[in-house]
């Protein structure tokens, strides 16, 4: 890349990871996706996620001719979830790089597929849209999603991976999987209070992207006062058991398959 400006790059879609977008710019470019963040002002052995914080949005705006608000909203939210004062982290990791959970059915929808920011945060566990659980891993090798971190060694791209719905370890679609529908699994399995935890992981992603959020019956407070309260309350999942894994490696649900009905592009 020896231009100074790169041409042909993706916008971000809505509410979607910095490490998402990075790697959808790298492979338009048909480049290392190491390349194309330090291109881009990434320092690699980093979290780009956490770095869009702190970044000048100038000198991106310059190299990529998307405008300067492009990560506003995302820059938002994940400032705010950075300067929480969790027991837990917020934000899912592997290795210190981002990693993601993924919904079959969103993922499986999407024209042109990404990974939305809230992806990561650990509490997000359950696809309010679809009612199922988040996936935790590839369903055919079991690798994580990592899209900061999961190319070959040389950081070159696998050659037959072009779309973030696709497993860069086994380049199989991540969503060609029965979707795990809340409504599978008994209610033996999973109380009234854990469903509950799963719903709230909508809560989270809400007070962080409006800065305020609601208890029934009170005005509208801070978002850190809120999501702060709530997890001292133990109001948001966490741990291994309320995830789509545990239940699956268990055979706890008998799922439905999810069908892909939109033709996808990178």
């Amino acid at each position: 890349m020896v231009n100074q400006r790169l041409y042909a790059v993706p916008k971000p879609e809505f509410v979607e990871a910095p490490s998402s977008w990075v790697r959808r710019v790298a492979a338009r470019q048909a480049v290392s996706i190491r390349q194309t963040g330090r291109f881009l002002g990434f320092r690699m052995s980093r979290d780009c996620d956490e770095q869009i914080v702190t970044m000048d949005a100038s000198h991106l705006a310059g190299v990529t001719g998307l405008a300067e608000d492009v990560f506003a909203d995302v820059s938002r939210m994940l400032k705010l979830a950075l300067s929480l004062r969790m027991k837990t982290p917020v934000f899912l990791q592997e290795k210190g790089m981002p990693r993601y959970r993924f919904c079959v059915e969103c993922l499986a929808g999407m024209r042109t597929p990404y990974l939305p920011v809230f992806w990561r945060m650990d509490a997000y566990r359950l696809c309010t849209a679809h009612q199922c659980l988040l996936e935790d891993h590839c369903p055919h090798c079991g690798a994580m999603v990592c899209p900061q971190s999961d190319f070959g060694m040389n950081g070159s791209m696998r050659s037959d991976v072009s779309m973030l719905s696709q497993c860069m370890a086994c380049s199989k679609f991540l969503w060609d999987v029965p979707a795990l529908k809340i409504k599978a699994i008994s209610r033996k399995l999973l109380s009234k209070e854990d469903r509950n935890r799963l719903m709230n992981g909508r809560v989270l992603v809400a007070a962080l992207f409006h800065g305020q959020a609601q208890y029934p019956g009170q005005e509208f407070i801070d978002a850190r006062e809120a999501v702060e309260r709530a997890e001292r309350l133990g109001l948001f999942a966490s741990g291994p058991f309320l995830a789509a894994g545990y239940f699956r490696d268990k055979s706890l649900v008998m799922p439905v398959r999810s069908k892909c009905t939109v033709t996808q592009r990178g």
